[in-house]
C-alpha cells in the first residue's frame, strides 16, 4: 500500500510540474497517449530498476530488440541533471526516456530525444522536487549502450 501511495504522489507531482513549468528541458510528447494501459502498468512495476550514481563514468548496459532496461537516480529540488545515453555501435538504436514518475513507459515520459540509430541521446532538466527520477532504455534494435547521470 505504501508503494502505491508513493507512486501516486510522484505521478501527481510530475503532472503538476508538466502543467506549470512549461517543461523546462522536457519534451511533453508522449504523455497521455497511452493506447495500452495494462502495458503501462506492467512497465511501471519494473520501473524502479538499477540505481545510478551521479558521476562522469558511463554504466554499461545491454537491451534486446523491443526489450526495456530501467534505471533511477536520486535528485535534489532545483538541481540540474543531464542524462546521457551512448549506443555501442552506429547501427544500434537504444532509445532514452526519462520521467519523474515511476510509471515511465513509451507512452508516459517527460523527455525522449528521438534521434535514431547510433546517436547519443541526452535529456537535461531541472528537478521539480527532491525525489527520484526514472530512466527507461527501449531497444528499438538490440543494443549495447552506456548510460550516465551528471550534475554540475
Amino acid at each position: 500500500m505504501q508503494i502505491s501511495l508513493r507512486t501516486s504522489a510522484i505521478a501527481i507531482a510530475a503532472m503538476a510540474f508538466s502543467a506549470l513549468c512549461g517543461c523546462q528541458g522536457y519534451e511533453a510528447e508522449g504523455e497521455g497517449e497511452g493506447d495500452d494501459a495494462a502495458e503501462d502498468v506492467g512497465e511501471a512495476e519494473q520501473a524502479l530498476g538499477t540505481t545510478l550514481p551521479i558521476q562522469a563514468n558511463y554504466t554499461p548496459g545491454q537491451v534486446a530488440l523491443n526489450g526495456k532496461k530501467y534505471y533511477n537516480f536520486a535528485m535534489t529540488k532545483y538541481s540540474v541533471y543531464t542524462v546521457t545515453m551512448v549506443p555501442g555501435y552506429t547501427n544500434q538504436d537504444p532509445d532514452l526516456y526519462t520521467s519523474n514518475s515511476s510509471a515511465i513507459s513509451m507512452n508516459n515520459y517527460q523527455c525522449r530525444p528521438f534521434l535514431g540509430k547510433g546517436k547519443v541521446e541526452t535529456c537535461i532538466f531541472q528537478a521539480p522536487f527532491t525525489g527520484t527520477n526514472y530512466i527507461m532504455i527501449n531497444g528499438a534494435t538490440a543494443a549495447n549502450f552506456g548510460i550516465r547521470v551528471t550534475s554540475p
